[in-house]
């Protein structure tokens, strides 16, 4: 291989290395689809959130939204931000009674097992 053919090649693996970059940077901003902005109908569909839950956590300021017409929309990166900042508590489904009563039940006495361990 020429001297030359070599040079255009580490500058076309460069190119597609600041290309995958890129795409990578974008990945987290664009939903399915290719779309920045979802309606909360369509938000509902992709995360199993009820609409109505979306709007209260919208009016609470806990999920940023926007307005332009009469339909309220959503920013998919808020909305994955949004539900990353809400993981699931593992004890909330292996110890639910302890981990609600801190180990009495409301009769002071130690809870009934019902899960296996």
């Amino acid at each position: 291989m020429s001297a030359e053919i070599r040079e255009d090649l580490r500058e076309f693996v460069a190119w597609l290395r600041m290309l995958v970059a890129r795409l990578e940077e974008i990945e987290g901003r664009v939903g399915p689809g290719g779309k920045v902005y979802l309606t909360l109908e369509e938000a509902e569909k992709l995360t199993s959130i009820p609409a109505e839950t979306l709007k209260k956590k919208i009016y609470a300021q806990e999920l940023p939204a926007y307005k332009p017409g009469k339909q309220l929309l959503v920013r998919w990166s808020d909305l994955r931000a949004f539900i990353e900042r809400h993981p699931v508590n593992r004890n909330a489904f292996t110890e639910p009674e302890r981990t609600l009563t801190g180990g009495r039940t409301s009769r002071g006495r130690p809870p009934v097992r019902c899960y296996p361990k």
